[in-house]
């Protein structure tokens, strides 16, 4: 595949030029359909950049086009894991975390929390042990990656803490490719640091990929919710590359000199039919050239798919099984979700087979990763049974495998595995295919909020509950009331009201007195006092004196009536709460 970059200069040039000339710090978004060369152009701008001005930080994120943003805090954490792994090269002035963390408040409260802890739940016998293992930790600081690993509030706080030190010290390139998939909280604390410390001038370039689901429009509201946060930012749209240069491109890609005249022809006139200018279809075109398949699989117009129809079907599950962990896996993971009776052998020359023929990228690392997203695309689109098959096969060994996690979580299960958040993977799996599924998993979804996601991510898989089961809410009773539950407790009011008038399509408040209290808490949690006051007026007399139902009733609008300063009516119903004991004091 391409990686060198043969055009793009005036871009480039501008960029570097806005670099060099900034007079604070700049968010520059970088923006075009997919393939068009966006990383391309990026990685050139690494390679021209003057390092002794601006050190450049990239993050390639998970090859997705679809706006995904289940991989709550991912971004953040690949940034501090490049930061980190940055201020370990020679002639780095960037503090290493392990030094920052030994003068952190939280993290020396964090140690002395763990050796009272050891201290006070081991047994006598192994306590002297104990103290003598804790108080060296205390002066080494040996569990500094506990706190590194740690998805909790506390671990990103100094994690946090760490990148304004580090982004105070040093003026930063930062590029981040698909940040339409960006999660709310990376986001929001990436920008937390860059806002603390723009004094510095830094230059964030940001890639953002068009496609039919992820508009303009979009990106312009990312544009000014950047903006509110007083940081300057600008837009430069990618177009395609010349078609002067594509035979360039071809060749570089395949490593290959076009064998004639004819062979050219036909790779200039698939350009032209295809103006969004995907420089991956044209090379895989060119490629099913010249491999003498350009008729493969009948009438295929998308010709990443033509390649993938050629793949074995082992290569096809292990695509397949990469591609629903949005592009991006662990081999340690993908190893126990492939069947038992594929053999080594077969998943080696897999492997070979996928990277060879541009379906993987070639590095090696512990994670393999789609090289392109453009290959998701392609292979999600797809109605050709071969792919189908395999994809229902995949789908369902992932599937089983975080399932089991789930449910015998605990039992012979790393920590890799934990920090996978199971229970999220199959949200997202159950987002896209199975929303009815969702249900059974809320209660996984709410201890996650508390640890790992924000409220408005946790959003994204309720409401594709709501709208995949809202002509059924009678057989989902008890998951809606769980979501009006999170919504409220998680502040997502404006939601959770939504939610609540769907369910009043389909149940009585008379009938339903729960119901009722919920749009009662709802109403005055969105200051519609007065409404609220009129629901209470409405079906107070509908319960008698002294009920449950009734106490809640005055319960939740004393709070309306307070709010509007109406004393009386307060003082009304503290004389109604006639049940010993539930008086409030």
């Amino acid at each position: 595949m391409v990686d060198t970059c043969l055009d793009r200069d005036n871009e480039s040039n501008e960029i570097l030029e806005r670099i060099y000339n900034a007079d604070s710090t700049i968010v520059q978004f970088l923006y075009a359909t997919t393939a068009v060369g966006k990383s391309t152009l990026t990685d050139k701008i690494i390679s021209l950049i003057d390092t002794n001005e601006i050190v450049p930080i990239c993050i390639r994120t998970v090859p997705e086009n679809n706006g995904n943003k289940y991989n709550e805090w991912e971004v953040f954490n690949q940034l501090f894991d490049e930061i980190n792994a940055e201020s370990k090269e020679i002639n780095n002035s960037f503090i290493n975390y392990e030094t920052y963390i030994s003068h952190d408040e939280i993290m020396n409260d964090y140690i002395t929390k763990q050796y009272i802890e050891d201290c006070i739940n081991k047994p006598k016998s192994i306590l002297k042990h104990t103290i003598k293992m804790s108080i060296g930790k205390i002066g080494k600081l040996g569990p500094y990656e506990m706190i590194q690993y740690d998805s909790g509030l506390r671990g990103m706080h100094v994690k946090k803490n760490y990148l304004k030190n580090v982004f105070s010290t040093q003026r930063i390139l930062l590029v981040i490719d698909n940040i339409q998939n960006i999660d709310n909280s990376s986001l929001k604390s990436i920008l937390d640091v860059i806002y603390a410390t723009r004094y510095k001038k830094h230059f964030l370039l940001f890639e953002y990929t068009i496609t039919k689901n992820i508009t303009e429009e979009q990106l312009i509201d990312l544009q000014n919710y950047i903006r509110r946060n007083d940081l300057k930012t600008e837009r430069l749209e990618l177009k395609q590359i010349p078609k002067e240069y594509i035979i360039d491109v071809v060749s570089h890609a395949l490593n290959i000199i076009p064998s004639s005249y004819e062979y050219s022809n036909k790779i200039l006139d698939f350009y032209d039919k295809h103006p969004n200018g995907n420089i991956l279809q044209i090379i895989a075109h060119a490629s099913n050239l010249n491999i003498g398949n350009e008729c493969v699989a009948g009438e295929v117009d998308d010709e990443i798919l033509k390649k993938l129809l050629l793949l074995s079907e082992t290569s096809l599950l292990i695509l397949g099984i990469i591609i629903h962990n949005n592009g991006k896996l662990k081999k340690s993971i993908l190893e126990k979700i492939i069947p038992k009776d594929i053999t080594e052998s077969d998943i080696k020359q897999s492997f070979c087979e996928l990277t060879n023929e541009g379906f993987l990228d070639k590095k090696v690392t512990d994670t393999v990763t789609i090289y392109h997203a453009s290959i998701i695309d392609s292979w999600k689109n797809s109605s050709a049974r071969k792919i189908i098959n395999s994809n229902i096969i995949a789908l369902q060994r992932y599937e089983s495998y975080y399932m089991n996690l789930i449910k015998y979580k605990g039992i012979a299960v790393t920590e890799q595995e934990v920090a996978e958040i199971p229970w999220l993977a199959l949200l997202e799996i159950y987002k896209v295919k199975y929303p009815q599924k969702i249900g059974t998993l809320i209660s996984h979804l709410r201890n996650g909020i508390l640890t790992n996601i924000s409220p408005d991510t946790a959003w994204i898989f309720l409401d594709a509950f709501i709208v995949k089961t809202k002509t059924e809410v009678k057989a989902y009773k008890c998951s809606y009331y769980e979501i009006l539950d999170l919504c409220y407790e998680f502040e997502l009011y404006q939601e959770g009201y939504e939610c609540l008038k769907i369910m009043e399509d389909f149940f009585s408040l008379i009938s339903e007195p729960r119901l009722l209290f919920y749009k009662m808490l709802y109403l005055s949690a969105l200051d519609c006092h007065e409404e609220n006051i009129h629901i209470f007026e409405t079906y107070c007399d509908k319960f008698s004196c002294g009920s449950q139902e009734k106490l809640n009733l005055l319960i939740i609008v004393q709070a309306s009536y307070k709010s509007l300063n109406k004393t009386e009516e307060c003082i009304s119903i503290y004389n109604h709460m006639i049940i010993p004991g539930l008086r409030p004091t």
